[in-house]
């Protein structure tokens, strides 16, 4: 009986071994799905695309931060820490932790 439940499992019109209902067909034996001639041949010699139809880019990637100290300086700095409220706590915070430096 537990037999028969797995045989008619395998027998399933749903994907079973891998192979869709629409390209294979049921085996000589009847349990399972084989691939069918065409479509084993397709996926053995698929279309490649020719190297001249590729897309190519001729953008740069990499050469986007260009630093700066003094904006650096004016952006991060002590200075501007102590102007805002937010900035303060960055320093409160930083001089509990024991950091060596507290901004740039």
């Amino acid at each position: 009986m537990i037999f028969s439940s797995l045989l008619s499992s395998l027998r399933s019109p749903s994907i079973a071994n891998g192979f869709s209902r629409t390209l294979a067909q049921k085996s000589p034996l009847g349990i399972g799905l084989v691939p069918t001639p065409s479509t084993a041949l397709s996926r053995v010699f698929a279309p490649v695309a020719s190297p001249l139809t590729l897309q190519t880019r001729s953008i740069t990637y990499g050469n986007t931060f260009q630093p700066s100290t003094l904006k650096k300086k004016r952006r991060y700095g002590f200075l501007k820490r102590l102007r805002t409220y937010g900035g303060r706590m960055i320093l409160k915070r930083r001089m509990v932790k024991g950091r060596w430096k507290l901004t740039h």
